[in-house]
């Protein structure tokens, strides 16, 4: 009976998440190609330590990689994630790009989302509608139709800005020799702007941001916030597979295998550590172990979802098929819809509620049998 349950829970939440229609291209590994030669038709899923895409993309791309280049050019929305992100192809659409070091070479038919610690907008790159970004150091040397809306610690802008610049830097803003804005520049800094006398600027530069113009892109840090917290998500459940290959697999399999005993569980440690805790605190001797336990208990509660994402992921790509598939392909998929579903209000609530107990369970379950003790739960 519990089995059919997971089975239509997880038939809804791919339903929610899929895109009717449309054939999606799956692929993970230590190093994942799609070559120069070959078009590939419909959406691209992929992820691994290198993912590298040179042929066209005639879909969304979806990747999550340590390093990524693309230099196909992509006919629909791209979403990247990893630690160096370099993109030399067009994208047609939007494009949503986080990570580490981020270089955009080229073009941008929409928007551009744009989060990470360095972040480069090339000379020759070019953006068809607003430009939205926020890192540490951020470069802006190519071309924005629309209006730029940036956050970073430090901004230089060289390029050519259609609309309207809104800025605001913990450091230095550096408007370049050669820069045009075309509309007003408002910014927020310490220090005054450093205008070089080449640079044109045709509106009005004001060192305020106006309320209205604060108020009106909630989106942003609200995307910021989610898209940076799914990043963060993905890239904590890689380490864990890398170092912890086994463990992990074993945890995925208590989420599938053990459905009500780990919520069970879930729920008992989840009322019962806390309490503990804050028992153990009432003594000086107990505040040293209280802490170290209630440190755990935070991480593993962290990680909770994230391995229901990742049994989730492989209880639907492993559909048909014999054995496991890809541990990583399996976590970025499974957070993907995950995503989706914490989106919905009231429902999102619950799903993030029920993923917390489930994987807080299965996760001491999987400890639990690794200490050879006894525990009445289903071996998977």
């Amino acid at each position: 009976m519990s089995r059919g349950i997971v089975k239509t829970v997880l038939c809804i939440l791919l339903a929610l998440g899929a895109r009717p229609g449309c054939a999606v291209t799956l692929s993970a590994g230590d190093l994942v190609i799609f070559p120069k030669d070959n078009a590939t038709k419909g959406d691209i899923i992929a992820a691994g330590r290198e993912l590298i895409v040179r042929g066209e993309v005639r879909g969304d791309l979806t990747g999550a990689a340590g390093s990524i280049t693309i230099s196909g050019p992509v006919q629909s929305t791209a979403l990247l994630a990893g630690n160096d992100v370099l993109v030399s192809g067009g994208v047609a659409n939007d494009a949503w790009i986080a990570g580490q070091s981020i270089r955009l070479n080229s073009s941008v038919g929409d928007n551009a989302y744009l989060l990470g610690s360095n972040v480069a907008l090339a000379e020759n790159a070019s953006v068809g509608t607003d430009l939205l970004a926020a890192g540490n150091t951020l470069s802006i040397l190519g071309s924005v139709r629309g209006n730029v809306r940036v956050a970073a610690t430090d901004i230089t802008l060289g390029g050519t800005v259609g609309g309207n610049v809104y800025a605001k830097a913990g450091g230095t803003i550096h408007i370049l020799e050669g820069a045009v804005i075309k509309g007003d520049l408002f910014y927020e800094s310490d220090e005054r702007a450093v205008i070089s006398p080449g640079a044109k600027i045709l509106g009005s530069v004001k060192r305020s941001i106006p309320t209205s113009e604060k108020v009106k892109p909630l989106f942003w840090p609200r995307f910021a916030y989610s898209f940076g917290s799914i990043i963060a998500a993905i890239l904590f459940g890689i380490l864990a597979i890398g170092l912890f290959p086994t463990g992990t697999q074993l945890v995925a399999n208590t989420v599938r295998y053990s459905f009500w005993q780990s919520v069970g569980v879930g729920l008992i440690v989840l009322i019962v550590v806390p309490i503990a805790c804050l028992v153990a605190t009432l003594t000086l001797v107990g505040i040293p172990s209280a802490a170290a336990v209630f440190a755990v208990f935070l991480m593993t509660a962290y990680a909770a979802s994230i391995m229901v994402a990742m049994s989730l992921g492989q209880a639907i790509l492993s559909r048909g098929r014999e054995g496991f598939p890809s541990p990583v392909l399996s976590l970025v998929l499974g957070i993907a819809i995950l995503s989706v579903v914490e989106l919905i209000p009231l429902l999102g609530v619950l799903v993030k509620l029920i993923c917390l107990v489930l994987g807080t369970g299965a996760i001491f379950i999987t400890w639990w049998r690794s200490r050879g003790l006894r525990i009445l739960v289903r071996q998977p």
